[in-house]
């Protein structure tokens, strides 16, 4: 299933007041483990991971929110940084 297909339902959802965001938000990130071989040694990383991928999702969802409406230029999705903060991004990246 594709991610705009997943936002869409989302959407639907909650419009009709259902709380489908959770599994929804799980299934990403199983999809986003895989794909990417992502590995954690322990769950206690596993969920600080999984925190910082839902945030960023969240940040995806407003952007692209935005730029269907034509406030933006581009549009943003998952990649292999989705479990890492912009701080962690920028300090391992120093060229950015």
């Amino acid at each position: 299933m594709n991610y705009s297909l997943i936002l869409l339902l989302s959407i639907i959802c909650l419009a009709n007041g259902l709380n489908l965001r959770e599994p929804i938000v799980k299934h990403l990130w199983t999809r986003f483990k895989k794909t990417h071989a992502k590995t954690y040694l322990t769950e206690e990383r596993e969920q600080l991971r999984l925190s910082i991928f839902t945030d960023n999702l969240n940040i995806i969802e407003k952007h692209n929110a935005e730029y269907s409406l034509g406030l933006h230029t581009y549009n943003l999705g998952l990649n292999y940084f989705a479990d890492w903060t912009v701080e962690e991004f920028r300090q391992k990246n120093a060229w950015y």
